[in-house]
């Protein structure tokens, strides 16, 4: 997978997760919450039915104990009592039954032909004991018990909450029901409403999402373009310096083997060819142009090994830095004369590549000074503060001027040069001249290579 598509991926997964968490518990808290409304309104209309069964039985109640307290027959108090409660209507399907306390049927507001019948062990459709339960209610629980029943008007069971109460003078038993299927559609209906609630709910947070997503897709889509794009310009361009400083290395090599080596090969070559004119006729002379051509060719072995040595110090493989640096400047004494003193106050040796640099800068400004300053005395001090590494160079010759020499072609070469090398790893370089002091500085900043 292609690096931008992996940062998409990542930008997209903690977004995707959230979403789906923040869905899952609203779709959770929305259920719960429909879940109450339907028990809330379950239980109030339950509640209305029950308020209402209370008072139409009262209402019938004191209709019949007005009928036991005036009617002094009997007989005819019974029967006007059961007419009463024959007649007595509650809504469409509501109606009015009465029971002995034995279970017997005495009056059935919609079934007559269960008038006489014994009702005792009378189940319905779950098992339940119809008739005996509402007795028991009757006399010692609240009134009202639950069952199934067939609904007068459709002919089909349906859940009946019933209510009754007491004829103390005879023993019986009489009430009424309402039928709770109408509950039930309510209920349904309100739960579908909760339900196409919660869909819309989450239908909006999927869109949100979905929103979100495209936005952070397009984002990161764009944010990734933009970024390659500016790595690709980098490295572009680092191509390009890397392409630049390869070319300035080579035109440095070519310039160093121009001036030294070739000019050494071309003086032997003419040497080597005096000889061969002059053996015929003076061998002597032939001997000495002989030599001579030696002589410059062991100088121009000398020079390309010079060379090589500027590409990669071998001393510094070899020896390690600090006994590099001291065989150089060991050497450069012995061989000049000149008194050098080295400062060397590095905690450690300076990381690749400025070890071989500083080492070259130090051996380039060492022959730069063997060459032309004809100095007793020459300083070099090697220091390291924070980030900042640094080397100076500091001689009593006889000075020059910098601008003149940078256009003599023999010693403005081995200037530029030095130079070059500092500016590749981003230092500065410094060379300041005068009569009796000469001082070449370069100093790198560690942290921008």
């Amino acid at each position: 997978m292609a690096l931008r598509w992996k940062l998409v991926a990542l930008a997209l997964l903690p977004l995707l997760v959230a979403t789906v968490v923040v869905a899952l518990q609203v779709w959770a808290r929305a259920n719960r919450l429909a879940n109450q409304q339907v028990s809330l309104v379950e239980t109030s209309l339950l509640q209305a039915k029950r308020s209402e069964l209370v008072h139409t039985v009262e209402l019938l109640q004191n209709q019949v104990q007005a009928v036991v307290d005036t009617e002094l027959d009997e007989t005819r108090a019974e029967a006007r009592v059961r007419a009463l409660i024959a007649s007595a209507r509650y809504g469409s399907d509501g109606y009015f039954f009465a029971n002995d306390l034995d279970g017997v049927c005495l009056v059935h507001g919609r079934q007559p032909e269960l008038v006489g019948k014994n009702l005792w062990d009378l189940r319905d459709a779950r098992g339940s004991y119809v008739i005996r339960s509402l007795i028991a209610s009757a006399l010692h629980g609240d009134g009202f018990f639950m069952y199934q029943w067939e609904r007068p008007s459709t002919k089909l069971l349906a859940d009946k909450l019933a209510y009754v109460a007491r004829v103390p003078r005879w023993g019986w038993v009489f009430g009424t029901g309402v039928y709770l299927d109408d509950i039930a559609a309510t209920s349904r209906v309100v739960r579908g409403e909760a339900r196409a609630s919660v869909e819309r709910t989450m239908w909006r947070i999927a869109t949100i999402a979905l929103l979100a997503i495209a936005l952070v897709f397009s984002g990161t889509l764009l944010v990734t373009i933009s970024e390659q794009r500016l790595a690709d310009r980098r490295l572009r361009a680092a191509n390009h310096a890397l392409v630049t400083l390869r070319s300035k290395e080579r035109a440095r090599i070519a310039r160093q083997l121009h001036e030294s080596a070739l000019q050494v090969l071309a003086a032997t070559k003419f040497r080597f060819e005096l000889a061969q004119q002059a053996l015929p006729q003076e061998p002597n002379a032939a001997r000495k142009d002989l030599a001579s051509g030696l002589e410059r060719l062991s100088e121009c072995i000398g020079e390309v090994r010079r060379v090589s040595h500027a590409l990669r110090p071998l001393a510094i493989e070899r020896l390690g830095w600090a006994r590099a640096l001291r065989q150089l400047c060991d050497d450069f004494a012995a061989r000049t004369r000149v008194e050098l003193r080295l400062v060397d106050v590095l905690p450690e040796a300076p990381p690749e590549p400025y070890a071989a640099e500083l080492y070259q800068i130090a051996q380039g400004a060492l022959a730069n000074v063997e060459n032309w300053a004809r100095a007793a005395h020459v300083d070099i001090t090697l220091a390291r503060t924070g980030a900042e590494l640094s080397l100076r160079v500091v001689d009593d010759g006889v000075g020059f001027d910098p601008e003149l020499a940078t256009r003599d072609a023999r010693a403005g070469i081995g200037l530029r040069n030095l130079r070059e090398r500092v500016e590749d790893l981003n230092g500065v370089f410094e060379l300041v001249s005068r009569p009796g002091r000469t001082e070449l500085s370069a100093r790198f900043n560690l942290e921008t290579l």
